[in-house]
């Protein structure tokens, strides 16, 4: 009896190595195809984002999510139709690229620079509320980290632009963490200078900060201001007869 129990045993450990080795088997080429797309030229990519932009599944790692969509974000009308032209229209582009980011988060809800791809994508094609939606899930999902927070801060964080109390408090929180790091402390000195609705925010942004730290930020607004004021003024226009 102990014989055959250790003889099933064995068959089912064997059967489980064995689906085991073929799903790695079956994973690797999926796992490798964001590095065997950086080979293809920017149209047949395109292509080959538009064939599986709906695909809920198509990667195994957020590693491989994200550098497929890095490339996405990246590819523009002039890209893909090169010097023949006839490229697709950027709404088409960052539609293929939304529907991808869509198709990660829905894999992985936590995935914040997904959530950052999809909300980008819906600002720049003119949905606004989806993209604050999708831009508030990022922040949630990844609130301590520089690299991300610089990237919300350039494409939601907008000049000029009134943000919805939620979401200008999710940004005033992506500020402050910019400002505490100071490799990103000229990003927002440069803001500060060029932008007084910017500069109403700061001080109660800044007031958590350090005296230090807030001594760099007022050393960095006036070296970027006195640099500014040294920069050759451009001569006016003349102006056009009639």
């Amino acid at each position: 009896m102990g014989q055959r129990f250790d003889r099933v045993s064995m068959w089912l450990l064997g059967l489980m190595a064995g689906g085991m080795v073929v799903g790695a088997v079956a994973l690797v080429p999926v796992e490798l195809r964001p590095y065997l797309d950086q080979l293809a030229d920017h149209k047949a990519l395109f292509e080959r984002y538009r064939a599986r932009a709906g695909d809920d599944r198509p990667f195994v790692s957020l590693n491989a999510w994200k550098m497929e969509l890095d490339r996405c974000a990246n590819l523009s009308p002039a890209l893909i139709g090169g010097s023949e032209g006839g490229g697709p229209e950027m709404a088409e582009i960052l539609d293929v690229c939304g529907a991808m980011a869509e198709a990660a988060v829905a894999g992985s809800p936590n995935f914040a620079y997904g959530w950052y791809i999809a909300g980008g994508a819906a600002m720049r094609t003119g949905k606004p509320a989806e993209a604050y939606r999708r831009y508030l899930r990022s922040a949630a999902t990844n609130p301590a980290e520089i690299w991300i927070a610089s990237l919300r801060f350039q494409v939601f964080d907008r000049p000029g632009v009134q943000l919805p109390a939620d979401v200008a408090a999710a940004a005033d929180r992506d500020v402050a963490l910019l400002l505490a790091n100071g490799a990103s402390l000229e990003r927002v000195a440069r803001r500060y200078v060029d932008d007084p609705a910017f500069r109403k925010r700061l001080p109660a942004i800044a007031g958590a900060l350090s005296a230090d730290r807030q001594a760099d930020f007022v050393g960095r607004v006036r070296q970027l201001m006195a640099r500014d004021r040294a920069r050759p003024q451009a001569a006016p226009a003349m102006p056009s007869p009639g």
